[in-house]
């Protein structure tokens, strides 16, 4: 097996969304490759969850005086604030066995491909080998505690990832924080007071980036580390390719008619 790396560049978080969706259906049908794919974002964006309740969760008026995008994702989970951060999808499908293992397994066995490429630059990460208990954090923030084998620096979420399937697909991504603006992660989010200063409290604790633990690595070389331990991690070649005509037309499609639409990114 083969598997392809892609850098998209940077885009706005509509396209980003509707790249990985179109990445995902071609490949449960076979017409496009397995694919780890490294991209980056034009604004500041917050992506929610599939089944989060925006507009009581998100400070929507504070993300549209600030000019951040709001977008839904197709995984769960719950909300993200991208800024400086090295983003990556993991899509595969069928004929890949990782398809008929169940999530956490599955999760287990990416997670770890991240893993390696990080150590393999000196950074001491490892996976969180339990998920945090949800219950007793009340926060719409994805980076308040790490769920199961999501990577952890010195004790804290460094990378948070999510992920959904489709019949004959799957697709997982992420995001690796290069540096955490604390303080912005809590203006996204709505809080009260009170609300506020406990979940600033659990993400002091909780949550970290490369820059907060003294790490000062580029985008260039953390991509092309990764891309080449997930590749090892799975036993299959890797090569640098470029996304095919059908994926830039399904994406544009799903540009246009869901991922900019009101209806779709602020959904009850």
């Amino acid at each position: 097996m083969r598997m392809r790396f892609l850098d998209t560049g940077i885009c706005c978080g509509y396209y980003n969304m509707a790249l990985d969706e179109a990445i995902l259906q071609l490949r449960g049908e076979n017409r496009s490759p397995d694919t780890l794919r490294f991209y980056r974002w034009d604004v500041p964006t917050v992506s929610t969850g599939y089944f989060q309740r925006v507009e009581r969760e998100i400070n929507v008026k504070y993300c549209q005086e600030k000019g951040y995008k709001i977008v839904r994702r197709p995984t769960g989970g719950r909300a993200v604030f991208h800024n400086d951060e090295l983003t990556y999808s993991f899509i595969t499908g069928k004929g890949n066995p990782l398809l008929n293992k169940d999530v956490i397994t599955s999760y287990r066995e990416i997670s770890r491909g991240l893993l390696l490429g990080l150590n393999s630059l000196g950074i001491p990460v490892t996976t969180q080998d339990k998920g945090g208990d949800l219950k007793a954090v009340d926060s719409a923030a994805c980076f308040d505690t790490p769920s199961w084998y999501e990577i952890v620096l010195n004790g804290k979420k460094l990378i948070g990832s999510a992920q959904t399937r489709i019949k004959d697909g799957l697709l997982q991504h992420g995001s690796l924080l290069l540096s955490l603006d604390l303080e912005e992660n809590l203006n996204i989010l709505n809080l009260n007071q009170g609300q506020r200063e406990k979940v600033r409290k659990i993400l002091k604790e909780k949550a970290t980036s490369l820059s907060g633990e003294g790490y000062d690595f580029t985008y260039e070389g953390l991509k092309k580390r990764l891309a080449e331990k997930m590749a090892e991690n799975f036993g299959v070649e890797g090569y640098w390719g470029e996304l095919t005509k059908e994926e830039l037309e399904l994406a544009e499609k799903l540009y246009r008619e869901k991922y900019s639409q009101a209806s779709w990114n602020f959904k009850k």
